[in-house]
């Protein structure tokens, strides 16, 4: 179901234009790199793999986060809705993710 998900959002916006897949990734992004930072907390140094892994993951999201909010000039009310609709829906396939 997710991955209809994604394909749904990856359509829309795309038919929508570059500034629409630019917000619907910084929106992503910002989701996933938030997670991210608090698994590396939660990890702490109990798990030096695992925070290297992590780690380079963290370093990877936040280019492609970078990037694409390099490309989003101006952001309307529009673009904001959007943003924030994306991000609810991507906590929401991380907090069902983290408890399968």
């Amino acid at each position: 179901m997710c991955g209809l998900g994604g394909y749904a959002l990856g359509l829309m916006t795309g038919l929508m234009g570059a500034r629409f897949i630019a917000t619907a990734t910084v929106a992503v992004e910002r989701v996933v790199l938030r997670h991210l930072q608090r698994q590396l907390l939660d990890i702490g140094m109990t798990d030096p793999d695992a925070t290297a892994a992590i780690s380079a993951i963290l370093s990877e999201e936040q280019y492609h986060h970078d990037q694409s909010a390099a490309h989003i000039r101006h952001t309307g009310v529009f673009d904001r809705m959007i943003g924030a609709v994306i991000s609810g829906a991507t906590e929401s396939v991380i907090w069902i993710g983290m408890r399968i």
